[in-house]
């Protein structure tokens, strides 16, 4: 008896599944996982241009409320690093966390979503913020993505 390619691919799909373990929302356009790991702490710095200033005040209002801490402006080599990069089209980023550091790329809006996405790689470990070397690129695959995202199938709190 032959066994049909569909039942066979249908057992191995599962399989291919189980390596993720980043888990991101909205899923990025491209995702590269490596091996190290950033650390994020009270003395990491966050460099950024003046036009990101209310990003930058999201960000470390979530940082703030979640764990305790804020980012303070700095050009430390161990810190968090957002460029506007007026050539990328709008909402694209390219992120990139290294052990030395992070690096956000993007158009002004692709940044706060850079940042966005950062903010789920955070990982409490014996209290530690641990951030998974990654290398991310995203962009919008759709003109207007309002309603991609049902809220009441991904279980956030009601702050959230």
């Amino acid at each position: 008896m032959k066994i049909p390619y569909f039942i066979i691919i249908m057992f191995l799909c599962p399989l291919a599944l189980v390596g993720q373990e980043i888990n991101l929302l909205p899923e990025p356009w491209k995702v590269e996982k490596k091996e190290g790991v950033f650390t994020l702490s009270v003395s990491t710095s966050i460099q950024y241009p003046s036009e990101l200033k209310e990003c930058v005040e999201i960000f470390n209002k979530h940082l703030s409320e979640r764990y305790g801490f804020s980012l303070k402006k700095g050009s430390r080599r161990n810190g968090i690093r957002l460029i506007v990069d007026k050539n990328m089209k709008r909402e694209t980023y390219n992120l990139l966390v290294e052990t030395n550091g992070v690096m956000i790329r993007g158009s002004e809006s692709g940044v706060f979503y850079g940042l966005q996405t950062l903010q789920q790689l955070i990982s409490e470990t014996e209290n530690k913020l641990l951030i998974p070397e990654v290398k991310i690129e995203d962009r919008p695959r759709f003109k207007y993505r309002g309603v991609l995202i049902d809220v009441a199938r991904y279980y956030q709190t009601p702050e959230f």
